[in-house]
């Protein structure tokens, strides 16, 4: 073939020659691109899932936004239902990744050693500074339910209120309690702080009087919190039926607690009285009552009922077996006008015996229980180590009982 003829070949065949070299490209060239556009929507989807995570965002307002989050170019977007809300980023003071913070929060509440409540309202003061405000309150009531009135707990809670999302009590305070009762004790404590801007004083005071007939315990607990708090030293008559005859264990104590911060000595007068009943449950409720109150007056009543509430031995009686026979033992006889009357002298005779009883029940497990009560109220109020033994505490006060009132006297004086 002619050198021209060549060319003239090369030219026409041209489109021809690059579909044959396409046809014998290697297969991998070819199917190399979707393998690496499928690698780009892995890692694609790898980044949105580290950028959209549950995060806090702290505002520059000093608010606090929790929730899944992600960036948006150079803004914010927090995941609010199914839609997303932007944030600009001028708003956000700074953000932590929250599975990290509760990470590190866990950390930090082992170190707490147990029954140091100051370090763990510190705790908790952080939790609050990271806006992990349910971890916060969930500390305090840990604080709170060893030591309802726990100084730095409660200065916590008035220093930075955390907003509870509770019915207005102008809607109708029913409403409000019901839905505060059913929080913790810190949460309660802000919920009954929120009623002290109440206008109408005489209105609440008379729904919390209303409250301590509530069924549920949960209720006449808030209602006694919030007496404590907001009503101190009032309501004496109700404090003293909560004290004593409630079946709930914390509604006695905190009815107790209202009675201590009555701070009058002579609200104890008839719980003492009740250390007399014929009931061992009421003796023993008041003797709890008593050691909560915390007033001197109640030391030589408890010591006294500690004295009479009986000894380890089952009350005995006796108990007779046997019959009764009728008889005509004589006759006695009248004559009147001429006649003669037998009028028979009856008689019984009697065959038995007298056997001596002793009944063995739960009232022997009452008065231990009882009786344990009263020490444990007598620690709690003289603070003295005494021992668990009746003669111990009988020993003490004799010897010491008589200092121990002038000088606890002289000081709630």
């Amino acid at each position: 073939m002619k050198p021209n003829q060549e060319a003239h070949f090369s030219r026409n065949s041209l489109p021809v020659a690059l579909l044959l070299l396409a046809a014998l490209l290697p297969l991998t060239s070819v199917a190399a691109a979707p393998v690496r556009l499928q690698e780009s929507q892995d890692q694609q989807d790898l980044r949105d899932t580290e950028r959209t995570r549950s995060r806090l965002l702290h505002l520059t307002s000093g608010a606090v936004l929790r929730g899944f989050c992600r960036t948006i170019g150079s803004d914010w977007e927090i995941k609010l239902g199914k839609d997303w809300q932007t944030i600009p980023v001028s708003m956000v003071e700074r953000h932590a990744d929250e599975r990290e913070l509760l990470a590190e929060a866990k950390q930090l509440a082992a170190r707490i050693q147990r029954g140091d409540h100051k370090a763990r309202v510190e705790h908790a003061r952080w939790l609050s500074s990271e806006g992990l405000s349910i971890e916060c309150l969930t500390a305090l009531d840990r604080v709170l339910r060893a030591e309802p009135d726990q100084r730095e707990a409660l200065a916590f809670l008035q220093e930075r209120p955390i907003r509870l999302a509770l019915p207005q009590p102008e809607a109708g305070y029913s409403d409000y309690f019901a839905a505060a009762s059913r929080l913790g004790p810190g949460a309660r404590e802000i919920a009954v702080d929120g009623l002290k801007l109440a206008e109408d004083r005489e209105a609440l005071r008379t729904s919390l009087r209303a409250e301590l007939l509530e069924d549920r315990d949960e209720r006449r607990q808030l209602a006694l919190l919030a007496l404590r708090r907001l009503f101190p030293g009032e309501e004496i008559n109700g404090l003293l039926r909560r004290a004593v005859l409630d079946r709930d264990d914390e509604v006695r104590h905190f009815a107790a607690l209202a009675l201590r911060d009555a701070g009058d000595p002579e609200v104890a007068a008839p719980i003492i009285r009740a250390l007399g009943s014929s009931h061992s449950i009421l003796r023993q409720h008041a003797a709890e009552a008593l050691g909560v109150m915390n007033y001197a007056v109640a030391a030589q009543p408890m010591i006294a009922a500690l004295a009479s509430s009986g000894g380890n031995r089952p009350p005995g009686s006796n108990i007779y077996v046997g019959t009764q026979t009728a008889y005509v033992q004589d006759f006695d006889v009248e004559v009147a006008t001429g006649e003669s009357i037998a009028r028979p002298r009856v008689n019984v005779l009697i065959e038995g015996a007298v056997l001596d009883a002793r009944v063995l029940s739960s009232s022997s497990t009452r008065v231990l229980t009882e009786r344990k009560a009263i020490r444990s109220a007598l620690a709690t109020l003289t603070g003295a180590k005494v021992g668990s033994t009746q003669k111990a505490w009988e020993k003490w006060w004799e010897a010491n009982g008589e200092d121990w009132l002038a000088e606890r006297t002289n000081a709630e004086h």
